[in-house]
């Protein structure tokens, strides 16, 4: 029985999604988004975990793309911009009823500082980012370090997640899963099975 909902940020509870900053790269490169995640994707996941600074990890990019002051500018806009799914947030205020919620997403240190700042989180039992603990969906410890803070078991927890790899990843370490597309979609399967 499900007894806690996780939340993937980007993608779920927010429409900016990282491909997006490599979708804006390539524009300015016209290097190809599959060259570019070969290229710069370890950098984005030691951003996302914390270990590159933001000013750090702005420079890397600047100086592997031979991006412009303003481009960059326009990366970190868009990185740490928020477009909320309005649809999902007003379903949480119902799933709380029944669910501990919570935030379970790989998110570097300057948006997870903006989401904090700007969003009213308190319908969450609990909010992991993963640059605030070194850890990103990657890694089973992330996963068990949620599963523990909620006391719950991996069979109790549903992943709410945009990633195929996440979800293959959860899936493998005994959580349920729910590859997310669209709030409508959710909103069914969510009903059919808690009946």
């Amino acid at each position: 029985m499900i007894k806690a909902i996780l939340f993937d940020w980007h993608g779920v509870l927010d429409k900016v999604l990282l491909e997006g900053l490599f979708r804006i790269l390539s524009r300015y490169t016209k290097v190809t988004i599959k060259e570019l995640k070969n290229e710069l994707g370890d950098a984005a996941r030691q951003f996302a975990l914390g270990n590159f600074t933001d000013g750090e990890f702005w420079v890397y990019i600047r100086d592997k793309t031979s991006s412009t002051p303003e481009q960059i500018t326009e990366l970190k806009e868009y990185i740490n911009s928020v477009i909320p799914n309005k649809e999902l947030w007003e379903f949480l205020k119902v799933l709380k009823k029944t669910y501990k919620l919570a935030i379970f997403s790989d998110c570097p240190l300057s948006k997870a500082k903006k989401i904090r700042e700007n969003f009213d989180l308190g319908v969450f039992d609990e909010v992991f980012f993963s640059a605030e603990v070194h850890l990103d969906k990657k890694m089973a410890e992330f996963y068990q370090l949620v599963i523990k803070t909620l006391k719950i078991k991996n069979e109790e927890a549903l992943l709410i997640d945009d990633s195929p790899k996440n979800i293959a990843f959860a899936s493998a370490l005994g959580l349920s899963v729910h590859h997310f597309t669209d709030t409508n979609r959710f909103k069914k399967e969510i009903y059919l099975s808690s009946n």
